[in-house]
C-alpha cells in the first residue's frame, strides 16, 4: 500500500527560523534558512509513504536548491524531474516529479 500522489507545496519562502509558526500566516509561507524547514522533515519519509506506483510533486523555489532535493531523494531509490519551471515576480518556481526509480 501507500500514497499514489501525494502533492506539497510546502511554507518555501527563506527567513529567519524565528519566524516559523510565529503566527498562522507567517506558517502558510515561512521555510527558515533555505526555505527548506518543514520540507527536510518530510523528504526522507517520502519513499516509505510512496506506493510503487506513486508520484510526488513538489513545489519549489530555486533557494530552496531543488537540484540538491532531487540528489536526496534519488540516493533513497526515488527518480525526480522538473516537469515544471516559470517565473512568478521575484520567484523561481520549479515543479519537482519523483517516481521509483526502476
Amino acid at each position: 500500500m501507500g500514497v499514489d500522489v501525494l502533492v506539497f507545496n510546502p511554507p518555501y519562502v527563506v527567513t529567519p527560523n524565528e519566524e516559523i509558526d510565529v503566527t498562522e500566516e507567517a506558517s502558510a509561507w515561512a521555510g527558515g534558512s533555505c526555505g527548506r524547514q518543514v520540507l527536510d522533515v518530510l523528504l526522507p519519509q517520502v519513499p516509505e509513504l510512496l506506493s510503487p506506483n506513486g508520484r510526488f510533486y513538489l513545489i519549489t523555489i530555486e533557494e530552496n536548491k531543488p537540484n540538491e532535493i532531487i540528489e536526496f531523494l534519488e540516493l533513497r531509490g526515488l527518480r525526480g524531474t522538473r516537469v515544471m519551471e516559470r517565473q512568478a515576480g521575484r520567484e523561481h518556481l520549479s515543479v519537482l516529479r519523483f517516481t521509483r526509480s526502476e
